[in-house]
């Protein structure tokens, strides 16, 4: 089955292309007055940057580059969640379940020889897989695309 086809989403195989369903519009919601001033931000949200496109499309996918980053973080101590759908075809679960082997850290080898665990929400659902090592943590939720929160919310509020 070719799934890069124009009729398909690269973001969720099993949508077509011409259904823009997440709508991800959220610059509606976040610059709203009320919005900012309970968030404390002072400017409005802008969903796409120009020049910081122009630069990701130059060099590719910044995460390749500079895994040192994510190793980076990962030492500091702060709490990394890596959520993957396993119908996203362009951000895949399985480059990114690469990425979170392939990080040089120092808990890599506890992470690298963890095994995954069910991610039951219930006694009747499995939403995927989670592979945990203190802060740092690999998902792959099954039946959901690129927006693995919005599609698919039971895995993430534990229904």
């Amino acid at each position: 089955m070719k799934v890069n086809k124009p009729q398909r989403s690269a973001f969720d195989m099993s949508h077509p292309s011409s259904d823009p369903y997440p709508n991800y519009r959220p610059s509606g919601y976040y610059n709203q007055a009320w919005v900012q001033s309970a968030l404390g931000v002072p400017i409005n949200m802008t969903e796409n940057n120009y020049v910081a496109q122009n630069v990701y499309v130059l060099i590719g996918d910044a995460i390749r580059g500079n895994i040192s980053n994510l190793e980076s973080i990962l030492d500091k101590g702060y709490q990394v969640a890596m959520v993957h759908g396993d119908r996203d075809y362009r951000c895949n679960w399985l480059g990114g379940e690469a990425v979170s082997l392939a990080a040089k850290w120092r808990h890599a080898g506890d992470f690298n020889e963890a095994g995954y665990e069910s991610i039951q929400t219930n006694s009747t659902y499995d939403g995927g897989y989670v592979r945990q090592v203190g802060k740092f943590s690999f998902s792959r939720v099954f039946q959901a695309g690129h927006a693995g929160l919005f599609l698919t919310i039971i895995v993430f509020l534990g229904y």
